[in-house]
């Protein structure tokens, strides 16, 4: 049962770590959409004032 138990966590600590990467994959994701979007942005700015 300890052995079980102990494999369990094992389970749940390699399920943290992906859940960490994919939350860190998310954020950067995120960043960059923000950064294209305010790219977008600032070229349709430039556009209207040259």
């Amino acid at each position: 049962m300890y052995v079980r138990r102990q494999g369990t966590w094992a389970y749940y600590g390699i399920n943290n770590e992906l859940l960490k990467l994919h939350l860190d994959l998310f954020e950067n994701i995120k960043n960059l959409e923000l950064k294209n979007a305010i790219k977008k942005n600032e070229n349709i700015i430039t556009q209207i004032c040259p």
